[in-house]
């Protein structure tokens, strides 16, 4: 057999229109496969993507299905590995889409207002306690904590309004502490508050004026997320 040409049974299979190049081995029992096409590095077990797209662009099934056979399906496991490929993209892509949407949504919010390190923002809805953390979580920050007077007035500034701060005492009853952990390093209650009246006032809202009271969880008031600044 002449050293640039490899003999297959697959040979025979090949169709005179094929994108692979052929030649006629004399002595032979069909044809090889000119050294350097697609099909001859498939032979050897070389694969990659022109080797993948010449077999792809076969029009006759049973010469694909041939090459396949004797080369011990390399195509399927090429073909694997490069929907694996795809899998890893797409799952960038949904994270990308993903991060875009929060984007957006931070967007939506009013430019809010900067005090320290942080930003507090607010879309004026209404809800109870637990989607606001909900939804501060989701947008990648946390419900609006004063921990000192600047902030306090900050956040007043902002809520125009009612609003809830990540303070509770779910934990413990009776020991008021910031959703995201530790004590209370600054508070501004207002007089006689927290008394815990009614059916589990485990919340704390800031008033208009900016002082705090406790209150239901369930209760609805104006959502204020914090961000790093």
């Amino acid at each position: 057999m002449k050293k640039d040409v490899i003999m297959g049974d697959v040979s025979t299979l090949l169709p005179s229109c094929c994108v692979l190049e052929k030649a006629q081995v004399e002595g032979s029992e069909g044809a090889g496969y000119v050294k350097g096409s697609g099909a001859y590095r498939a032979l050897q077990g070389k694969w990659g993507l022109q080797e993948i797209e010449e077999i792809l662009e076969f029009q006759d099934q049973k010469a694909k299905k041939g090459i396949l056979d004797t080369v011990q399906y390399p195509l399927s496991n090429a073909l694997i590995a490069i929907e694996t490929k795809l899998l890893h993209l797409e799952s960038k892509v949904r994270i990308l889409e993903s991060e875009v949407e929060r984007t957006k949504k931070v967007l939506a919010f009013s430019m809010g207002k900067k005090s320290g390190k942080k930003l507090f923002a607010t879309n004026h809805e209404i809800m109870d306690f637990y989607r606001v953390k909900v939804l501060c979580v989701g947008l990648g920050g946390t419900v609006a904590t004063p921990r000192n007077a600047e902030e306090n007035k900050a956040i007043q500034e902002v809520a125009k309004g009612i609003a809830f701060i990540g303070i509770t005492d779910e934990v413990i009853e009776g020991q008021f502490m910031y959703v995201t952990g530790g004590r209370l390093a600054y508070s501004n209650w207002k007089p006689n508050e927290p008394n815990d009246f009614g059916p589990g006032e485990d919340c704390v809202i800031m008033t208009e004026s900016g002082i705090w009271n406790d209150i239901s969880c369930l209760a609805s008031y104006t959502a204020v997320c914090e961000f790093p600044a």
